[in-house]
């Protein structure tokens, strides 16, 4: 039989009184051999990592299927009701007061500021009220025909092809630097009766330098001219005023008439000009 030391355990030689290892003296009559410690199997250990791995898995399952139930139990929060209601029910009576009253304090411009009429700016040579004139459509006789004479290709017609009515202006102190240049635009209705020719205007614009102004058929008050006329003339005369026109010719599809008037009580020289359409 083994000896071992009662106290540590170490093997000793069966003759031994005491322990070299720890210094234990024994009665090697009352000695004992130690009963060895059961090693625990390794299927044991495996079986308790499992349970423990098993444990934990379920745990943390239930959590998870708990906590998901406690979030789905929490409605979200509704949109408040009375948001929608005020802006889809609300009245223009329920404007404040005071905007109305600010927007009352703007000033607000009237028509009264610009004035209201059927022509617009005839200065700037844009177009008057369908079938009224502009100035700018007598720039033919200022640019090239009272320098150039009648253009090269023009159809020239007698007197009576003028029958009808026309866009005229009348022109003054053209050439004169120390007199003011005045024009004067209109309608104007010629026709023939017989050896009898008829002129009668209906003044619109006038121009006085740079200053356009209405002018009112009634105030002016142009009577009518009558005269005579032949194939390249037409003579025409009223209340001291005297039309004669001299020629008649068609351009690039307008016709136009040149003439002169004259003014017997001031004695002022004018150009006379009629263009059509």
């Amino acid at each position: 039989m083994s000896k071992y030391c009662t106290n540590c355990g170490k093997k000793l030689p069966d003759n031994a009184n005491f322990c070299d290892n720890c210094g234990t003296r024994f009665n090697t009559s009352a000695y004992q051999e130690p009963i060895p410690k059961k090693k625990s199997s390794f299927g044991s250990k495996l079986l308790i990592f499992l349970l423990i791995a098993a444990f934990l898995f379920v745990a943390g399952f239930g959590l998870l299927v708990f906590l998901e139930r406690i979030y789905h139990r929490i409605p979200p929060e509704p949109v408040p009701s009375h948001i929608e209601e005020t802006v889809e029910t609300k009245e223009p009576e329920d404007i404040p007061v005071v905007i109305q009253d600010d927007l009352k304090e703007e000033p607000v411009d009237t028509p009264e500021e610009t004035p209201v009429t059927n022509e617009t700016d005839v200065t700037q040579g844009m177009l008057m009220p369908d079938g009224n004139p502009r100035f700018d459509e007598f720039l033919f006789y200022e640019n090239d025909v009272y320098y150039n004479g009648i253009p090269e290709g023009a159809f020239i017609q007698s007197a009576g092809s003028i029958y009808g009515q026309w866009k005229y202006c009348f022109t003054f102190n053209r050439t004169f630097e120390d007199e003011e240049r005045i024009d004067e635009i209109g309608l104007a209705d010629v026709s023939f009766d017989g050896d009898t020719a008829s002129l009668i205007l209906h003044p619109q614009q006038i121009r006085y330098g740079s200053d356009v102004s209405a002018e009112n058929e009634e105030e002016v008050g142009y009577p009518l001219l009558s005269g005579s006329w032949d194939n390249e003339s037409v003579d025409l005369e009223a209340d001291g005023i005297a039309v004669s026109f001299s020629n008649f010719y068609a351009y690039q599809d307008k016709e136009y008439v040149l003439g002169n008037i004259i003014v017997k009580d001031t004695g002022m020289f004018g150009d006379v000009l009629l263009v059509r359409p």
